[in-house]
């Protein structure tokens, strides 16, 4: 592996709002950041990193140090119409399908697959703290995550390192689930949201930059 290819990773999802911290963050780090996306002339991205179709696939990921998949529509971006959850399964699960076939190709492989999950793999099992030895739950979300991560596992038979972040609302000013919360104090519309005794696990989006890169 020459000194070009060491410090190159592939990101899925770049442009949305974890991907974009990310990107910026790897950046700064000295990281070449290769950003997929189904259109790269029209990507917005931080100086330094480079959009890449996903036509590209195996040859960019061959030699990189990592894969980070963000790649999926958002969960709470519209209506759960049937072909909406059609929409969120199939954003998921065909582009993570494509990049673990493009690590088959590879004669060089990554180190580790860094695969986006969801919390929503365990449903809704009452007040009790949950962690990743809980079994899954039931539900449409359920369902997506278990199809999700499962797209993923077969990396681990090429001797890729494979993490899948079973992740809660993303917090950020630019974005994810903040601005939809704040939007009703900021009308004087603000209430109780439920009892106040309801778990909500959310995460900082600059923890959650962190978090990826110690995985």
């Amino acid at each position: 592996m020459n000194d070009s290819q060491s410090n190159r990773i592939i990101v899925a999802g770049g442009t949305g709002l974890v991907g974009t911290h990310l990107v910026r963050e790897l950046l700064k780090q000295g990281m070449a950041v290769q950003v997929l996306t189904r259109n790269p002339r029209g990507a917005q991205l931080p100086d330094g990193a480079t959009a890449c179709g996903w036509e590209e696939l195996p040859e960019i990921i061959e030699g990189s140090l990592a894969v980070v998949n963000l790649a999926g529509e958002g969960i709470a971006d519209a209506r759960w119409s049937q072909a909406r959850k059609k929409d969120l399964l199939n954003s998921r699960i065909a582009p993570t399908q494509r990049i673990v076939t493009a690590l088959a190709q590879a004669r060089q492989s990554p180190a580790v697959l860094v695969n986006a999950s969801a919390i929503g793999i365990y449903g809704t099992q009452g007040e009790a703290p949950l962690d990743e030895t809980h079994p899954a739950g039931t539900g449409f979300l359920a369902d997506l995550c278990q199809a999700w991560e499962a797209a993923a596992d077969p990396a681990q038979t090429l001797g890729v390192r494979v993490v899948k972040l079973r992740l809660g609302p993303v917090l950020a000013r630019s974005g994810g689930a903040l601005p939809k919360l704040a939007q009703p104090v900021r009308l004087f519309m603000g209430t109780a949201l439920g009892s106040g005794r309801q778990g909500f696990s959310w995460i900082h989006i600059e923890d959650l930059v962190r978090l990826i890169l110690e995985c």
